[in-house]
């Protein structure tokens, strides 16, 4: 399963014509990642890394792992935590964005990753996203509930 997830974070860095050059991704390319499995009982940020990629159990539905999230986001108010469910796919200009093979929660420093959103917001990175998908982007406190 890790050797897939590393080919999809090369999927989503791949650049592409119909996001005017930008990758799903763009920033994921350059930053360090750690592919952990575990329970979704328990995790907690990875010092030392800019992503830690947790593969949690395939029978979480969305909805539970939407608990989770906002659960670990309250609990770390220094992280952002993201879930990437299995059977809620996501797209960005028909292009898939989520992993879809298994139920991922992914953690990131807040600061960093907020640095990141502010220098797309100042590109045409963004017209590309739905308005749902755009909404909890831009209004980060619509994630925590």
């Amino acid at each position: 399963m890790q050797n897939e997830i590393r080919e999809w974070i090369r999927r989503i860095t791949i650049q592409r014509p119909e996001l005017s050059g930008f990758a799903i991704c763009p920033f994921a390319e350059s930053a360090s990642y750690q592919i952990i499995e575990h329970s979704i009982c328990g995790i907690s940020p990875i010092l030392g890394v800019d992503v830690a990629i947790f593969i949690v159990e395939p029978y979480l539905t969305s909805e539970v792992l939407r608990e989770w999230r906002i659960k670990y986001n309250h609990l770390y108010p220094d992280y952002e935590f993201l879930e990437d469910g299995m059977d809620e796919p996501s797209f960005v200009q028909g292009i898939q964005s989520n992993f879809g093979k298994a139920n991922l929660m992914l953690v990131q420093n807040k600061k960093h990753l907020e640095k990141n959103r502010k220098i797309l917001q100042n590109t045409t990175y963004y017209s590309h996203w739905d308005t749902e998908t755009l909404n909890l982007i831009q209004n980060p406190e619509n994630k925590y509930s």
